[in-house]
């Protein structure tokens, strides 16, 4: 592929050169219309796989919705001495209590605190907001600090520890997840709360899922907004209003929101590899009908060789004045034509490339002589300095198209 400014092509010695296999007139039908049908369905699939994302999530925030009141685990109940309370706005042995009666809450150490040069310090490694995801941890990059033995101790996580964000953009106040242990003797930073709770109340994981989806509307209303960042209160985390059924219920509803969520990551993958094999999918169809495997051939058909020999001698026939006439417009057409530069000089401002080539005569039929005529002078302006040249982007930062300016003097 060769290039210039404003357009890419072809050159024209390539394309006389292309050897291009064509198959009988009628099968080329046939081949189109099974394309068309095949790429229909993949378009068809891909549509439907861009509404799964979707409704992934919406299925995810009706089991939690369902968790959390009640209504997932009913059978549970009924089959326990535990009934439903009637009218209550919760089951009968379900309670509500703030975070702070069920949890110690502790704030995280301070990135970049000021230390005296005798202080003994240790490295250790620590969780930022980045790492605290909604329902996971990401713990691809971990970074460490410097702190004293006492900052340690005070800060080091344990297993069943919940965090949760206390800073960052305000839709991502509160999330969090649940700490299992993953790295030795990793503390927090001052922006991630650690949630521990007291006597084993409740699964720490029903906390963190009730956290992140009835609590993420909370904490939107009760965090502080400065210019660059968001940040909610201990005192306000602590208020946060967490419903506290019965232990044995609590653990049977971790157990199901997580079995649904397994469920959901399966499909989730699914989706990805599907999405991902539709454009190959694609390609082989079109690989298919070129190599002539997408439809059965006819030996009865006009092969294509006959056909291009029974064109030839169609055109053959043609009366030569009507020959001479579409040469004669073509002539006509090239005469006409202005040079780059004069189009340029008479524009004496910004013109696209596309608009400057039409000026120049070079539209939809141009003889290839002309456009190797419009590059060349094109080539000759850029290579003198007597060209600007400018890409014109869209909104996405895609490439739209190039203009042109003759520069002064």
């Amino acid at each position: 592929m060769a290039g210039a400014v404003g357009q890419q092509r072809v050159p024209a010695d390539y394309l006389k050169a292309h050897i291009l296999p064509l198959a009988p007139l009628a099968e080329q039908k046939r081949i189109v219309a099974k394309v068309d049908s095949l790429t229909a369905r993949t378009t068809g699939a891909r549509a439907d796989l861009g509404h799964i994302p979707a409704l992934l999530e919406t299925y995810k925030a009706r089991i939690l919705d369902l968790a959390f009141t009640g209504k997932l685990t009913q059978d549970f109940r009924a089959s326990s001495t535990a009934k439903s309370a009637g009218n209550s706005d919760w089951p009968e042995g379900w309670t509500l209590k703030f975070l702070g009666d069920i949890g110690d809450i502790q704030g995280g150490i301070q990135v970049g605190k000021k230390r005296s040069p005798q202080t003994e310090l240790t490295d250790v490694p620590y969780l930022r907001v980045a790492n605290v995801q909604r329902g996971w941890l990401d713990l691809s990059e971990i970074k460490k600090i410097a702190v004293t033995p006492a900052e340690k101790d005070r800060l080091l996580l344990q297993e069943g520890d919940i965090l949760m964000n206390e800073g960052g953009d305000r839709d991502k106040l509160g999330r969090g997840w649940v700490w299992d242990g993953q790295i030795a003797e990793c503390i927090h930073q001052n922006h991630v709360f650690r949630i521990r709770l007291k006597n084993n109340l409740l699964p720490p994981e029903f906390v963190s899922h009730y956290a992140n989806e009835k609590g993420q509307q909370y904490f939107f209303d009760q965090g502080t907004q400065t210019t660059n960042l968001a940040s909610v209160s201990k005192r306000k985390v602590a208020a946060l209003p967490v419903p506290v059924p019965p232990i044995e219920e609590a653990v049977e509803i971790v157990r199901r929101i997580e079995g649904a969520f397994a469920w959901l990551d399966r499909v989730s993958a699914d989706h990805a590899v599907a999405s991902k094999l539709l454009p190959k999918l694609d390609a082989a169809i079109l690989s298919k009908a070129f190599r002539g495997e997408l439809v059965p051939q006819d030996l009865s058909h006009e092969t294509a060789s006959a056909l291009l020999a029974r064109i030839r001698a169609e055109r053959e026939m043609t009366p030569a004045p009507e020959r001479v006439r579409k040469a004669t417009r073509g002539k006509v057409s090239a005469a006409m034509a202005k040079n780059l530069e004069a189009v340029l000089a008479e524009a004496e401002d910004w013109l696209p490339a596309q608009e400057a080539f039409r000026r120049c005569g070079i539209g939809d039929g141009a003889e290839t002589d002309a456009i190797e005529a419009i590059y060349a002078e094109l080539r000759a302006l850029d290579k003198a300095s007597r060209l600007e040249v400018e890409v014109v982007m869209d909104e996405n930062g895609r490439k739209l198209h190039d203009r042109l300016k003759l520069k002064a003097g």
